[in-house]
């Protein structure tokens, strides 16, 4: 069965999802629209296939997902709305398509943010995987003990996560912290000592018999990358899209831009973004709730750009 939902996932990948990891409400329609509900199922499925198989590649995809597609989608009043389809058909704008649709995607974009809680840990015996990560309080039971952790995560703005044990009567346990290929210059610390870490499978281990008030750093830089089109019907050899991380950035001026064939993304100190070469503002589409991503304000934000 897992043989056969890969096969599906990887169908749907070339020809199901948008530049921007949503989905097209019908293979091949570009003009269309997309989905939250199909968008969270997605993100669902890439979650689960990690989750069976182990490989970094579906926990990564999950990532672009959630913060690309369910993130955007989501609107200023707390609902979910469509938008539309990016590409040659519709030209290399996210614009919205529809503001709300409270009686189905608002349910299931719902689903999506739960699944998104329920997925910041996974346990395997004495191992907690932290495949995601969030602010937040995660409780367990470890043999016939008990373990709480709370987590402080910056990301993924930046690349700092902390954890703090609150309690642990479990014994000795091993955390597993997420390193997707996006990472570089990895450190952790252990009570402010540095410990010598390795990735493994996209995970660093840390193994202890850990005790109230510990406390756990995990530091690492993104990497910026130009890359290609998802659906190579719906784009060109000559379109290329730019990241941080796992993060999508834009371009929000109205006219189209077009990017030099050897240009650079920067990171400016105030956690802008900008093209090195023509000084172009970038920014993320990961908007939280942004008031502006409404049909009425005239919101649209480049994705793809052609190389000049």
């Amino acid at each position: 069965y897992i043989q056969e939902a890969e096969k599906r996932w990887k169908l749907y990948l070339s020809d199901g999802m948008t530049e921007n990891f949503e989905n097209y409400n019908w293979f091949d329609r570009f003009e269309t629209w997309t989905e939250p509900c199909a968008i969270v199922d997605s993100y669902i499925l890439a979650v689960q296939l990690w989750q069976h198989t182990g490989k970094p590649e579906y926990k990564e995809m999950a990532e672009y997902i959630y913060y690309n597609a369910i993130a955007h989608t989501q609107r200023w009043n707390g609902g979910f709305g469509c938008d539309n389809c990016p590409g040659l058909v519709s030209g290399n704008a996210l614009k919205v398509h529809a503001d709300e649709a409270h009686w189905c995607c608002t349910m299931r974009g719902g689903e999506g943010l739960g699944s998104a809680a329920n997925y910041a840990c996974f346990q395997r015996a004495r191992t907690l995987l932290i495949p995601f990560y969030h602010s937040c309080v995660f409780e367990t039971t470890i043999g016939e003990g008990a373990v709480s952790i709370t987590e402080e995560s910056s990301y993924p703005s930046e690349g700092k996560i902390s954890f703090f044990i609150t309690s642990n009567t479990g014994g000795k346990i091993t955390l597993k912290l997420s390193a997707p290929s996006w990472t570089k210059n990895h450190q952790l610390f252990f009570n402010n000592e540095f410990v010598p870490c390795q990735i493994n499978n996209g995970f660093v281990t840390l193994t202890h018999d850990f005790t109230k008030g510990d406390k756990i750093e995990f530091v690492f830089d993104q990497k910026t990358a130009i890359t290609g089109g998802l659906n190579k019907k719906n784009t060109d050899s000559s379109q290329v899209k730019l990241f941080y991380g796992p993060l999508l950035l834009g371009y929000e001026g109205k006219e189209e831009f077009r990017i030099d064939p050897n240009e650079t993304i920067e990171r400016l100190k105030d956690g802008t973004f900008r093209l090195k070469k023509s000084q172009t503002p970038l920014s993320t589409i990961y908007q939280l709730t942004d008031r502006k991503v409404w049909s009425d304000s005239g919101y649209q934000k480049q994705i793809l750009f052609r190389k000049e």
